[in-house]
């Protein structure tokens, strides 16, 4: 069955690529996301609600995506880090990760 368009019409109309378009949407944004923080930039409280807001987002969206490809991986994976890390930064992914697969056995080292 042929296309109901011209397949170079198709082609010719490419959207922006999508950071350019997550760009574009956050200037357009009424509070300022990023700030100046030392050498580099940092989020604004506004930044960070909008960071919670993606992180449950993409949560919802990996809980559907399992269930719909009724995802059951399990096995094992070893994970090493260094003790700052493991400390502070790893423990909240682990929860996370485990709570999703919960047929994966995690070992750090």
């Amino acid at each position: 069955m042929a296309a109901p368009w011209p397949r170079r019409r198709l082609l010719s109309a490419a959207p922006h690529p999508p950071s350019r378009r997550r760009c574009s949407g956050w200037r357009r944004s009424s509070e300022p996301l990023l700030a100046p923080q030392g050498r580099g930039r940092g989020l604004t409280p506004a930044g960070e609600d909008l960071v919670g807001h993606a992180r449950r987002i993409l949560a919802v969206h990996t809980e559907a995506w399992l269930a719909l490809k009724g995802a059951r991986v399990g096995g094992r994976i070893a994970i090493g880090t260094t003790q700052d890390f493991a400390d502070h930064g790893l423990p909240e992914l682990l929860r996370a990760f485990a709570a999703s697969h919960p047929r994966v056995r995690i070992e750090l080292r």
